[in-house]
């Protein structure tokens, strides 16, 4: 109980300060936006990393070089879709124990944007996304004999939105990084074999997510 308070209260604290920055930013960029630049058509985006949307790691590092995405862009919006594939060893507890989580994720969007300085980009952007997830744990003893399998499969299909950064280190290039917010609900067949005792489980789960990123997602862009 305590711990789930204590989540409770990171995630509060992390919600408030995203509030705070896009109102800091919003007002920020209604004094000092700049005149736009000029205007590519298109954009290819290279994900160098990104953090997971349907499950938590143990450790806060995100997942490197994970997908590819594409916009396409007018003056003030840009239609955006991207694809992310995230393996993930998990870390369990003893030696005897072996996990993994595989994700994949199809986000489709847009995002309004605000130019600065003739180099800077502040996009807020909203996408639907779909992911298929698979998750599987196991158990063995100590002559490596398998005990217990445990596997998930389902999909996860929700709303993320949040605020990014694009740097323009040339008119063709950018850097960018995003701060988001998903809102995921995820339901799938959850299956366990235990092979000592000889018994089997099956029953479908459904679960709701609420995570804010901070660093959700990096990419390197070209435009054109």
């Amino acid at each position: 109980m305590n711990s789930i308070l204590l989540k409770n209260k990171i995630l509060h604290k992390k919600i408030t300060l995203l509030i705070f920055s896009l109102f800091l930013l919003i007002n920020t960029g209604i004094a000092q936006e700049s005149a736009l630049l000029d205007v590519k058509k298109w954009t290819v985006r290279s994900i160098v990393f990104t953090q997971p949307y349907t499950f938590e790691r143990k450790n806060p590092l995100p997942s490197f070089f994970t997908g590819i995405g594409g916009k396409l862009n007018y003056e003030r919006i840009s239609y955006r879709a991207s694809f992310e594939h995230i393996n993930y060893i998990n870390e369990l507890e003893s030696r005897f124990q072996k996990g993994y989580i595989k994700e994949n994720t199809l986000r489709l969007g847009a995002e309004y944007k605000m130019k600065y300085y003739e180099i800077i980009n502040l996009n807020f952007f909203l996408d639907a996304s779909i992911t298929k997830l698979n998750q599987e744990a196991t158990a063995f003893n100590l002559d490596s004999n398998l005990n217990i399998l445990e596997n998930y499969d389902g999909y996860g299909v929700g709303a993320i939105f949040g605020i990014g950064f694009d740097y323009f280190v040339t008119p063709n290039f950018s850097l960018s990084l995003e701060t988001r917010m998903d809102l995921i609900n995820i339901s799938g067949d959850y299956s366990k074999v235990d092979y000592i005792n000889k018994y089997t489980v099956n029953y479908v789960a459904t679960n709701n997510k609420l995570n804010l990123n901070l660093l959700g997602n990096f990419s390197i862009n070209y435009h054109f």
